[in-house]
């Protein structure tokens, strides 16, 4: 009898013991499945917030614009004074990146003239020269190349050679114009009054 209630106790310890062990595996077991579950969450989240940081850059990229302008041409003029200029003042260089052309309408033109050869009469060379002519004459060419000057020496920072293109187009004297010296005066004008573009 004794045997027997040694068998009874030792069986409900066994049995204690292997509920115990089979609790023990499922707890792991669930365990194991969460954190996988947690780190594949982690993990996308953290994938969520690159995607979302990579988009954020892209909107942070300024709008560019590039206008082709002419410097006596009064639509130019017009357009900037009504349209970019304040828009310009608004939104700021982190909005829009603006780059100026001042070439506008002008063209390239190639004249040929001919020379002689230094080693014969006889022979002659055509040599290809190149000029540019501008839809408002000599004087525009002359303020579009002062405003290239400008745009180059600011390093084509649309908020530092603004305010100088302002000030030589309210200067300039708008239309055809086939005198320079007008348009350099205003030039000598405007860089006197803002030192930094001189």
């Amino acid at each position: 009898t004794n045997e027997a209630t040694n068998n009874k106790q030792t069986k409900p310890n066994q049995n204690n013991q292997i509920q115990t062990t089979n609790k023990y595996n499922a707890i792991m077991k669930t365990s194991i499945v969460l954190k996988k579950i947690l780190s594949t969450t982690l993990l996308l989240i953290f994938m969520a917030n690159i995607q979302a940081l990579e988009e954020e850059k892209k909107m942070e990229k300024p709008v560019s614009v590039v206008l082709y302008t002419e410097s006596l041409c009064i639509d130019c003029f017009r357009y900037f004074f009504h349209q970019v200029f304040p828009t310009f003042k608004e939104l700021g260089s982190k909005i829009m990146d603006i780059q100026m052309v001042p070439f506008g309408n002008a063209q390239v033109v190639e004249t040929s003239s001919r020379k002689r050869h230094h080693h014969s009469k006889k022979q002659q060379q055509q040599q290809q020269q190149q000029s540019i002519e501008c839809q408002h004459g000599l004087g525009e060419c002359v303020g579009n190349e002062y405003q290239q000057c400008i745009i180059e020496d600011a390093n084509h920072e649309f908020d530092r050679y603004w305010e100088m293109i302002q000030c030589l187009e309210l200067g300039f004297p708008m239309g055809q114009q086939d005198d320079d010296d007008a348009i350099v005066k205003v030039v000598q004008s405007c860089s006197a009054s803002r030192q930094h573009f001189e």
